[in-house]
């Protein structure tokens, strides 16, 4: 295996700028702008530059039986992910990278699924409560999406815990908190007539303990906040609107939600949907029915 000296520079500078904060996504952009192809010729996209980075074998390292036949019929290669053994074998030829640099971009991408970076951030940009809002029910961090509202074109900030994305039987059903919502009780604890960023980045943690917040300041003191749910009231409609089983108005239907009937927001959808409890029953509605006016 020979090191293709342009090549080598490509994949330690994607390292480099990886771990100076850049995201994939403007890594990717970047290399792009630049001309700089992949193998076959095409730009370097980000998910290139994402196996570029968990590649290993750019250490003069070599983990045997990353993927396996399945079907030998088919004979199509699928990812190992734990049905075989894997094997490392050391210095099987020139490195690109030191370990040191690999294991300190692995341990970025930990630090960046915890923030919230991906999948719901690609840009990683920190928000004012990244970090600092913590479930209590699962100990995981909240993260940033913006939701549909009524009005076109406009979206608004809600903070939702990335255990719900977890897998089925780990996944976490506390309830989503809206930025408005956080930056009022914020202002409120601490003592201030509205949300000031500056002030709001002494406080050391904010700990989301279903619809209780709890702040913990430094010094040692600390306030407790309570929530409502996250309500929202049916409009734009003559007399209803639908509570599909699916975000997709060719599913079942449901229900009907009268004009001005309160509902518990739970989380975004695709397609402009946004899934809600009303009276027991979860399902999907068109986010541009719904407000948090009444």
């Amino acid at each position: 295996m020979t090191v293709i000296q342009e090549e080598a520079e490509i994949v330690e500078r994607i390292s480099r700028d990886f771990l100076a904060g850049e995201s994939q996504t403007k890594i990717a952009g970047k290399l792009t702008r630049e001309g700089v192809t992949s193998v076959n010729g095409n730009p370097i996209s980000v998910s290139a530059v994402g196996n570029i980075l968990r590649n290993i074998t750019y250490t003069g390292n070599t983990l045997l039986q990353k993927t396996f036949i399945r079907d030998p019929i088919s004979r199509k290669k699928v990812m190992n992910t734990g049905e075989l053994p894997q094997y490392f074998v050391k210095d099987t030829h020139e490195a690109i990278i030191d370990m040191d640099t690999f294991e300190r971009v692995q341990e970025q991408f930990a630090r960046n699924r915890e923030m919230g970076r991906f999948p719901y951030n690609h840009t990683g940009k920190k928000y004012p409560f990244t970090m600092k809002v913590i479930c209590g029910r699962c100990k995981r961090h909240y993260t940033r999406q913006l939701w549909n509202t009524s009005e076109i074109s406009k979206k608004r900030p809600i903070w939702v815990c990335t255990g719900k994305k977890a897998e089925k039987y780990r996944r976490c059903d506390s309830k989503n908190i809206s930025e408005a919502k956080l930056m009022e009780a914020s202002a409120a604890v601490l003592g201030i007539p509205e949300f000031d960023e500056n002030i709001f980045s002494q406080t050391e943690k904010d700990n989301i303990n279903f619809l209780e917040a709890k702040y913990e300041l430094y010094g040692g003191s600390s306030v407790t906040e309570t929530y409502d749910e996250n309500i929202s009231y049916v409009i734009n409609c003559e007399d209803s609107t639908t509570l599909w089983e699916e975000p997709d108005i060719s599913s079942a239907e449901l229900c009907q939600i009268p004009l001005g009937a309160a509902v518990n927001v739970l989380q975004g959808a695709p397609n402009g949907f946004v899934q809600v409890d009303y009276n027991g029953m979860t399902g999907f509605c068109l986010g541009s029915y719904l407000s948090e006016i009444q």
